[in-house]
């Protein structure tokens, strides 16, 4: 997006703060469906979404972890599992 041409409003909607924090909401609806079928807790996916309330990503490191990777889903799952809680080890499998 040309920054010149863009309202504030516009431009937002296309910063990496907002793609990751759509991907994060993404991830937490999958927790969601995960809990439904029993695989998770379901406190773990209401952990989830209430980190998903007010997560912001540290995109400089997003975008390190991209240039190691050379995959950006990779990257921001890399530093997604670091936001979110609780970790797969309590987790049961179906």
């Amino acid at each position: 997006m040309i920054s010149r041409y863009a309202r504030p409003e516009m431009a937002s909607i296309w910063e990496a703060q907002t793609r990751f924090k759509i991907w994060f909401e993404i991830e937490a609806h999958a927790a969601d469906a995960l809990a439904e079928l029993g695989v998770i807790p379901k406190e773990a996916a209401k952990a989830v979404w209430a980190k998903a309330r007010d997560v912001t990503f540290d995109v400089a490191r997003i975008d390190e972890i991209e240039r190691e990777t050379k995959h950006d889903v990779i990257a921001f799952l890399t530093i997604s599992r670091k936001s979110s809680a609780p970790r797969r080890a309590s987790c049961t499998r179906a």
